[in-house]
Parts: C-alpha cells; structure tokens; sequence
C-alpha cells in the first residue's frame, strides 16, 4: 500500500521544492556566496547554509501537509469516477472507469461519458457530442464498425461498443480531455494571491537596487546582510501554499455535507459568484416526472393510451418524461418494431419512430410537432382541462416525417406531466439572494411551465431573469453575457446543461446529474436538497478569510522588516535582523500560526474588500511592531539588538493572535500557540552553552545568549513588545 502512494509523494516533493520562490531564494543564497567568496566573511556563508536550512524545513512543512491533504481527499472520495456499463454473461454491471479492460463490453445510452477508446458494434439511433475532442459543436452519428472515442458525451440514442485501448492509454482520455477542454478560470483569490506576489517582487528589487545604488562603491559585509534580510524575507513564498491548503481542507468539510468539490479553486469561486444559474428540470425540481393527465385529440382516450404505449415500445429513448409515460400507460406490447428511429434531443425537443415507412409516431414538446393550425385547439383543451404551467408533450401520427403538404397529420393526445420541486429549494434561493445574488433560471420549457415550477417553490424571480425556450448554445450565450458584470456559477443535471456548466465560472452538478454533467462539473451534489449551495457559501467564505488571515501574517511580516529597516536608517537604533534571525522570525512568528490558521474552519462572514481589510491588517501589525522597538530601545539605549530582536519576535507573535477580528474562537488556540513558543524562545535564550544540540542551534541562528541578570530587561521588552500589539489590536476592533 505505501509503494502505491511513493510516485504520489515524489511529484508532491518535486511540485513543492521546484517553486519559484525557490528559486529566488536559490539566487539570493548564491548572491551571498558570491559575497562571502569576495569579503571572506564567515557569516555570509553561515548566512547562506541558514536561509537554505529554513527552506529545505518550509518544503518539508509542505509536503508533509499536502500529502496528508491528499490522503484525506481519497478518503473523503472528492473526485467522482466516471462509470460504464458493461455487458457481462450474466447482465449488465456497472464498473467504474479505473477497472474497465481492453475487450469490454459497454451499453451506451443518453447521458453517458464513453470511458474509453473503441468500435461501436451496433447503433440505434446514436448521436454524440465530440466537441471536447474536435471543437465540433454539431452532434455526430456514428455507424456501426465506427470508432468512439473516450471523452465524447452520449446525447441521444444506444450503441454497443467495445474497448479496444485501455482507459488513459488511447486517443483521448475521458477525464484528462475534458479536464483540459474546461474553460479555465482563475478565482478572485488567485488573481489577488498573484498580485501580492508580483508587489512582493517588484518591492524586494525596488529595495535590493536602491540599497545598493545608495552605497555604491562602499558597501560592507553589515549593508549585504541588511539587504539580503530584506528581499529574503519579503517574498511570501508560504503564501500559496497555505492558500491551496486552506482550499483543500475546505473542500474536505464540504464532502462531509454531500458537496463533493472536483476543482478545489470552486471553493473560493463559489462564495464570490454574484449571479447564480438554474436549470429547472432535474434542477429546480427532482429528476423524475408523473402523468397528471392524457387527453384524446382526434379519437378516444383508450386510442391515445394504445398509441402511447405503442410508442414508449419502439422508441429506445430513456429518461424522466418517457419513464412517465411507461409507467402511466398500463400495459406495453413487448420490443414493437420500428423501421426507423429519431431519438429525442433537446435540441430538437420531440422524438419519433417509424413503425412502417408511411407511418410515424411523433412526440415532443407542442411548438416542435404541431403546426400552427392545430396549436390554438391544444391551447383551448389544456385551459379547459385546467392544465395550464405543466410540461406538456403531444403524441402525433404523421405518414411522413418532417411533414409535407401532401402528408397527413393526426395530434393524438396531449400529455401533461408535473414535477416535483427540490427540498430547500426555497429556503436556499431565498438566502443566496439575502446575500446579494441574482438569480436566473434558464429552462428549455415554455415561460408558462417554468412560472408554474417558480410558484411551486415558493421562489420570488423576476420575468426578466427566466430565460425560456432555450436551446444548449442559448444557454452558454446568456450565461457568456452575465459574465461581463457577473461571477457566475450554473447549477444543471442534464447532457443539454453541459456547454453551459463548462461556460460558467463555476459549474454545479445536481444531485442524479447525469454522467456527462457530473464529469465536467467543479461541484457535485451528492444529496436531493439545493441546501448544499448555502454549504458551499459558508465554506467559500470562510476559506476566505482564513487567507485573509494568512496573507496579513505573510504581509504584515514583510511591512515590519521594512518599516524596521527604515526606523534603523533614520535613527540611532541599531538593525536588530539579519538573513538567519529573519529566517527564524519567519518561522515563529508565520509559519506555525499560519499551520494553525489553514488546520481550523474560519469564521464565515463576508469579506467587503479583501485588499481594504489586509491593508488594516497589514498597518495594525507593523504599527505595533515599530512602537514595540521603539518603546525597547527607549527602555535601553545603547544595549546591543537582544531586546530589540525579542521585542519584534514578540509582537509579530502576539499580532498573529489578532489576525481575524471577525473569528474570536481562534484567539484561544493562537494565544496558547504565541505564549509557548514566547516561552521556548526565550528559554532558548537562557540555554547554557554545554547543551550541544541547542547551542549550536541557536549560535547559528544567531539567537544571543543572555544570564540571569539580562533576563529581566528581555522579559520587560517582550512584556512592552505584547501589551502594546494587544492594545493596538483591541482598539482597532473597536473602532
């Protein structure tokens, strides 16, 4: 079992030490090399091996923590396998992707994801859409003796295939293909991650260059150091890391609530969506439908229900309208054969046999199979029948289809079908609109029919937001169209609501999607009820704010070396940092706190602006870090760095507890976090040099040693360092 986790773990360690921050990081550790080569002064080569053992132990933070992420994804079972039927001598099984061999048989029907590459061996009627492998946006019709290819999506008709390469090894993989045909959309938090990283380097070579410019021609060993510390210790190069972490973490707690996450940026994405999309049937409403009523056309209601039955026979269409029927109609003449088949679509809205070459049954939404010369007579006898905002399908005979002039045309019978709505539809769309979020329902059924689904469920949604009659591409272009003012997510069941779910910022399958909806959507529903919309909210935003929090560690930290740097070079106080106590700083007061941050949920209130609140953040943390040096150098001028050294530790420290004034339940562990490791710093220095493990430690990183009698000079810096961060803290929440 472990060898199977061991190339895992190798691309885990190989994706977290081949960084670009480790990369900039290299440079500056090559720069002071270089340096050291020059001047010949130890601590620049100390200097190098202490930034590299800081490194080596932040890849190895990493690893550990993303490998223990991806073994509780596999647990928590986050990406769905896409399945096939396979025909077996004793039936038909379905087998997940991964066990599906070369020689299988496998049924093809409405809805599925072909699996893997083969030849189709017989065909009823089959259309597919290969646009993730083509771009082709017209449905193809292979024939028999045809290969099909692994990611095309089934959207009308059977067919039998065979494999004939194993699933990853062929043309096309059904997973990798779509996964690399999705529209890939960078979350708000990536785009602001990413602009914190591009300030974050663009300030270190803005400090690097100006520092050097300044002392050209005569720069010491002391003026590289400064500047090495500086533009070491600004990059945030945990900041990614602990954003797909916190990410992650979050996806795993909504698998415990039924929303399985299958793009971890969907998370984010999701909390920030300001538009929200909704396919009625199998959306709004559950995925199954009952007759109401059938009323006769043309003849008498015993000739519609044999006509009816006759054709639910012949077709091979499945699916929750045709279900319906099978099960209103009391008996069906066993496999009634059809000289030809035209598979329902939703493109087309109606399906047909053939039962012999001058005889059609046709049935399908009114607007696609009646004329217009028999609509007004359906339109009178379903207000009669009081059957007004049901989904109707008329049954009609035709000698020839399409119809001509010369053919003759019969409407049968009128079928009227209701829905069920979804569980916390209401109570779902109503909170997300609480919430500043414009809902649109986009429906391939009439205006009238979706009104009725609304009133059922109890939703409030204006006219100008239902969008009727659609086709698939309608779908994308009205969904393309809100993504000019909008973040948009699209919530659908259906092979029609593919392009769209593919279009959107966020794509969520509901619950008993179908394959292909399942296999291109960056969230599925694994539970009946839309209440795992308000889930996938909350986590959103509490994800968010634990990067907030995170980012305001990372940045904060950076602010502070460089408001010290600017203190030191317009006073008389001495630069109390180096490249390897900033190292260690890094450590105590960013790492671990931001270890405790990802590991816990956040609190879930809404960020208003998130660069407004790290701005707040950022000045709180290097305002108390600046009078905590100044108020230590004002109690010993003159006394080396010791106390200022502590004094910075101990406020970036105490900052850290103050870090997400809107999440008060995480003070407690953090305060816990600060006073150890306050402790243990300063423990560290009063260790006695005959400790040898410690005290090389804690001479390389250039942790001074102090006796008895210096202790309580350290202890009242660190005491100034903590009151006068919580102070600041406390003040500014209360404002």
């Amino acid at each position: 079992m472990v060898a199977l986790h061991v190339p895992i773990l190798i691309a885990i360690l190989l994706r977290n030490a081949l960084t670009v921050f480790n990369l900039l990081n290299a440079v500056f550790i090559g720069a002071l090399a270089c340096t050291w080569a020059v001047y010949g002064d130890v601590r620049l080569l100390y200097d190098s091996f202490g930034v590299i053992t800081v490194v080596c132990a932040n890849v190895a933070i990493a690893v550990v923590q993303e490998y223990r992420t991806h073994r509780a994804v596999e647990r928590a079972n986050l990406n769905l396998d896409v399945t096939a039927r396979v025909v077996t001598p004793s039936g038909e099984e379905a087998r997940p992707r991964s066990v599906v061999s070369v020689g299988d048989v496998i049924r093809l029907q409405r809805g599925d994801v072909v699996v893997a590459d083969g030849v189709l061996r017989t065909v009823d009627a089959l259309e597919v859409d290969t646009s993730v492998l083509t771009g082709e946006s017209e449905p193809q019709s292979p024939r028999a003796g045809h290969r099909i290819l692994a990611g095309c999506a089934v959207l009308a008709g059977h067919g039998i295939m065979e494999v004939d390469t194993a699933p990853g090894h062929g043309a096309a993989d059904a997973i990798n293909t779509l996964s690399r045909q999705r529209l890939v959309h960078h979350s708000p938090m990536q785009k602001r991650i990413n602009a914190l990283f591009e300030w974050s380097f663009v300030a270190a070579l803005f400090i690097a260059g100006t520092d050097v410019a300044v002392h050209a021609g005569a720069l010491s060993v002391d003026d590289v150091r400064r500047v090495a510390t500086l533009v070491i210790g600004i990059v945030p190069e945990g900041l990614m890391f602990f954003t797909t972490i916190s990410l992650t973490l979050g996806a795993i707690r909504l698998a415990n609530h039924g929303v399985v996450v299958q793009t971890i940026t969907a998370v984010e994405s999701f909390a920030s969506i300001t538009a929200l999309c909704l396919d009625k049937t199998g959306t709004l409403t559950l995925n199954q439908m009952d007759v109401v009523q059938a009323i006769p056309m043309t003849g008498t209601l015993a000739e519609a229900m044999d006509a009816l039955a006759v054709y639910c026979s012949a077709t091979s269409d499945e699916g929750p309208s045709i279900d319906a029927i099978r099960r209103f109609c009391s008996t069906i003449p066993l496999d009634t054969p059809a000289v030809n088949r035209i598979p329902f679509s939703s493109a087309r809205k109606y399906g047909a046999v053939a039962l012999t070459h001058d005889s059609w049954l046709v049935l399908g939404a009114p607007s696609a199979v009646l004329p217009p010369s028999w609509q007004g007579a359906v339109a009178h006898d379903v207000d009669a029948s009081g059957l007004q905002g049901k989904r109707l399908l008329v049954l009609a005979q035709s000698s020839q289809w399409p119809p001509s002039d010369a053919s003759t045309f019969r409407p049968l019978a009128v079928v009227a079908l209701a829905e069920t709505v979804r569980p916390g539809v209401r109570t779902t769309v109503a909170n997300l609109m609480e919430k500043g979020v414009e809902m649109h329902v986009l429906s391939g059924d009439d205006q009238q029919t979706v009104r009725e689904v609304i009133n059922a469920a109890h939703i409030d949604v204006p006219s100008e937001h239902l969008h009727c009659r659609l086709q698939p591409s309608e779908k994308v272009e009205i969904i393309r169209s809100l993504q000019v003012h909008h973040h948009v997510a699209m919530v659908g069941d259906g092979v029609n609501d593919v392009p769209a779910l593919k279009t959107a910022h966020v794509g969520i399958a509901a619950e008993g999607a179908s394959m292909a909806a399942t296999a291109i959507a960056d969230v599925v529903l694994r539970t009946s009820s839309l209440k795992g919309l308000l889930q996938l909210v909350s986590e959103g935003r509490s994800v968010l704010r634990t990067i907030l929090a995170v980012a305001i560690l990372f940045i904060g930290k950076n602010a502070v070396l460089m408001a010290v740097s600017l203190v030191s070079a317009l006073s008389s106080i001495p630069y109390p940092l180096t490249p390897r106590r900033g190292a260690l700083l890094s450590v105590l007061a960013v790492g671990l706190p931001a270890m405790v941050l990802a590991a816990r949920p956040n609190s879930g209130v809404r960020i208003q602006s998130f660069f407004g609140e790290l701005t707040a953040g950022v000045l709180r943390t290097t305002l108390a870090a600046v009078l905590a040096l100044l108020a230590a150098s004002w109690w010993l001028p003159g006394e080396g760095t010791t106390h200022l050294f502590v004094a910075i530790v101990s406020s970036l420290a105490a900052s850290a507890v103050f870090v997400d004034p809107q999440s008060p339940s995480l003070e407690r562990p953090l305060w816990v976090l600060c006073v150890c490791a306050l402790f243990t710093f300063v423990g560290c220095l009063l260790a006695p040099d005959t400790v040898p493990v410690l005290s090389f430690v804690t001479t390389f990183y250039e942790v001074p040693h102090i006796d008895g009698s210096g202790l309580p000079d350290v202890l009242v810096s660190l005491a100034f360092a903590v009151g006068v961060t919580a102070a600041i803290h406390r003040l500014a929440r209360r404002r």
